[in-house]
C-alpha cells in the first residue's frame, strides 16, 4: 500500500493538499456537450476522524459549478442533537504524488471551513479506505492509500 509521512501541522492537525474536480459523470456529461471542463481546484484537506463524511467549503466547491445532489442532515459540535440539512455534491477527491489516488462522485457536503486555514475535511468514509498513522510526538502522520 503506498503511503506519504507529511509533517504534523501544530496549529491545525494533520492536513494534505489534495484536488477537487467533477465526477467521471459529470465529466463524461459536459464533453458530450461540448461543454469546457472546470480545472480541479487544489485543497488543504484537514484529516478528521471524528467526522463521519468528507466535507468541502463552497467557496472551493464554486469553480467547479456544481448543483447539489440534495440535501443531508448533519450533526455536528455546535448543531447539539438538532440535525442541520446541508447540501452534499458528487465530486472527485484526488489525492496526488506518489501515492496518487483518486475517488470518484464521493458525496461531500458542503460546509464553511476556510476561515480555519484549511477548505475541507477527509472523514471516515475516505479514511475508510486507508490506514492513518498520527505520531504527534514526532510531529508527524502517515496515510497509506
Amino acid at each position: 500500500m503506498p503511503s506519504i509521512t507529511i509533517p504534523f501541522n501544530k496549529d491545525i492537525g494533520p492536513v494534505i493538499d489534495a484536488f477537487y474536480a467533477v465526477s467521471r459523470a459529470r465529466q463524461n456529461a459536459l464533453v458530450a456537450r461540448n461543454l469546457e471542463l472546470p480545472s480541479p481546484v487544489q485543497v488543504r484537506l484537514l484529516i478528521d476522524t471524528g467526522a463521519s463524511t468528507s466535507c468541502i467549503d463552497p467557496a472551493a466547491l464554486a469553480p467547479l459549478g456544481l448543483s447539489p445532489t440534495g440535501l443531508v442532515p448533519v450533526i455536528t459540535p455546535s448543531t447539539g442533537s438538532k440535525p442541520v440539512d446541508m447540501p452534499q455534491y458528487d465530486v472527485r477527491l484526488i489525492i496526488p504524488g506518489p501515492m496518487a489516488k483518486a475517488y470518484d462522485a464521493l458525496p461531500v457536503t458542503a460546509c464553511s471551513l476556510g476561515h480555519q486555514g484549511f477548505q475541507g475535511l477527509i472523514g471516515r468514509d475516505v479514511l475508510s479506505q486507508c490506514v492513518f498513522v498520527c505520531n504527534g510526538e514526532a510531529g508527524i502522520f502517515t496515510l497509506c492509500i
